[in-house]
């Protein structure tokens, strides 16, 4: 009885450290868009694209996720990084995150 108590309680730490090695690698996000004035955008439903660097201006992008239909309402929005395109950064430095306004209500060109 002694042998299956500690057979189950060695099963349990096991399974507990493989359930803590699973975590996401996804990142909430959330902004305001505003027109150049300083006014919320319009609502409605736009497409954004964000660029991850590792220099704050310049460099090649170390990930790339686009989100289409992204709703926007009196100016906020909220998307999860990692939920297009998987986040696989190993998040062991700095790094910097530009966003891009494709598309959407009243847009003409792309805006950053």
């Amino acid at each position: 009885m002694k042998n299956i108590l500690s057979v189950l309680c060695v099963c349990i730490l096991v399974a507990t450290s493989v359930v803590q090695a699973q975590i996401p690698k996804k990142i909430s996000y959330q902004g305001v868009l505003t027109i150049s004035a300083g006014t919320p955008a319009t609502d409605g439903n736009y497409t954004l694209a964000f660029n991850v660097f590792e220099n704050p201006t310049g460099g090649t992008s170390l990930y790339t996720e686009a989100h289409a239909s992204v709703p926007v309402s009196r100016g906020t929005f909220k998307v999860i990084l990692g939920s297009v395109t998987t986040l696989t950064l190993p998040f062991d430095r700095t790094y910097f995150l530009e966003m891009t306004v494709t598309s959407g209500p009243n847009v003409s060109s792309p805006m950053t």
